[in-house]
């Protein structure tokens, strides 16, 4: 069994930090799978701390082109590819 952990960092639209986050994962079953679930904790967060729009950077390719086509995935992340794209209002770019 894999383990392995993912974060992130929410800054302001002037690139100020505001929150940080990490998570450790007991089971990770690829790369791309602990990508979706660094969007899902950090578009928690981001709801928790009261953001309405957000740019999402991430360095999962597969991640940003899932969920620039609606979300809609035929791999193990599709729950959370799912809930993720059920918290709308983000745009997904690649870094």
């Amino acid at each position: 069994m894999d383990v392995g952990g993912t974060g992130g960092v929410i800054s302001d639209s002037t690139g100020s930090f505001i929150v940080a986050f990490y998570c450790y994962f007991d089971h990770v079953v690829d790369a791309p799978n602990n990508g979706v679930y660094a969007l899902r904790e950090g578009l928690l967060l981001a709801q928790y701390i009261g953001c309405q729009w957000l740019i999402i950077h991430s360095n999962y390719l597969e991640v940003v082109d899932t969920m620039k086509q609606g979300g809609f995935s035929a791999t193990e992340g599709a729950p959370i590819y799912d809930e993720c794209w059920s918290y709308g209002r983000i745009l997904i770019q690649s870094l």
